[in-house]
């Protein structure tokens, strides 16, 4: 029982905050274009700040290969079997790639990144220095970053073949893939990432990218923003009447999103002989809900819009209590 609420404890303040937000929209009158804007705001200036910074700071002996290894294998099998899935549920083209997305593109930065930084520093024991807190903090942050530098342009690229593959032989097929390749390589988190190790190759960076610079600083406050700004967003753009609307499809999709794919990367990371903190970086990013950027990439694919909208609401819904137990998991396994 007090793994139990332990593991609460650590998932209950991205619930709060995307209550928060929720209930800001509600009674404050906090506006769908106003959350779009804090949402854009993020999405554009806070986390690539932050994605860079962290990338460009971070050692390379925090990079895993192995974890890494266990991320790309994960988010390509679970592609191909989502993608299976649709065939064998008879989605029309307009819902198969939208389906197929949702039950692999994992909000990964937005919600992953909070859950890990709590539960790495909830396996210290009590009285820890607050410097070594710290350290540990800065050792997750930077391993995340690290995986969302690989694992952002993977989703990114694997999603325009899977909303394309489904409209195979129209004239949309022939032209929005291109369009949406272009969005990839311009898309703000992977030319962060992309950005971050180019900063590292320049021979002083450490100086001018410390807490103590200018540029240090500039990228500390903007990201310090990051996290709740997009959190509170996504908070306040979520309807729950719209979450079961469309249940029939949702819920496979959300149950593979939310059960079956951090699975298969507990059994491949286990494989791969990942252990301790890595394995829970691992399993968490791909145990989080469908990211909402799924949401325009589906439309410009020529995607069903409210299918992608109430994916991403139900599996956000019901990311707290699955990645609840997933952490249970991992307090078992030490």
């Amino acid at each position: 029982m007090s793994t139990f609420f332990t593991a609460t404890r650590v998932v209950m303040p991205v619930v709060l905050l995307l209550l928060a937000g929720r209930l800001f929209a509600r009674h404050v009158g906090f506006t769908d274009a106003q959350a779009n804007a804090v949402s854009r705001l993020a999405y554009w200036v806070f986390l690539p700040a932050l994605l860079f910074r962290d990338v460009a700071r971070s050692s390379a002996d925090l990079f895993d290969g192995r974890l890494m290894l266990g991320i790309v294998a994960t988010l390509l099998v679970m592609s191909a079997l989502a993608y299976r899935y649709g065939r064998w549920a008879g989605l029309p083209p307009r819902r198969h790639g939208v389906a197929a997305q949702g039950t692999f593109r994992s909000n990964m930065l937005f919600v992953g990144l909070p859950i890990i930084l709590y539960y790495a520093t909830s396996r210290l024991a009590p009285g820890t220095p607050a410097a070594t807190v710290q350290a540990t903090m800065a050792e997750m942050t930077g391993l995340v970053a690290l995986a969302l530098s690989v694992a952002v342009p993977l989703m990114n690229v694997v999603s325009v073949f899977l909303l394309a593959f489904p409209h195979h032989g129209t004239e949309r097929a022939q032209t929005s893939p291109a369009q949406l390749l272009k969005s990839v390589v311009t898309n703000p988190l992977v030319l962060a990432g992309a950005f971050g190790y180019l900063a590292r190759a320049i021979p002083g960076h450490e100086a001018w990218l410390s807490s103590t610079s200018v540029f240090g600083r500039t990228l500390d406050l903007a990201g310090q923003g990051a996290l709740p700004a997009a959190l509170i967003a996504i908070g306040a753009s979520l309807d729950p009447r719209r979450a079961l609307a469309d249940w029939r499809h949702t819920v496979p999709v959300a149950f593979m999103k939310l059960v079956l794919m951090p699975a298969l990367a507990l059994a491949l990371l286990f494989a791969l002989g990942v252990r301790g903190l890595h394995l829970a970086v691992g399993l968490i990013l791909l145990a989080c809900p469908t990211a909402a950027s799924s949401q325009p990439m589906a439309v410009e694919m020529g995607g069903d819009e409210a299918l992608a909208s109430d994916i991403v609401a139900v599996t956000t819904f019901l990311c707290p209590f699955t990645l609840v137990g997933w952490l249970i998991v991992l307090y078992a396994l030490g």
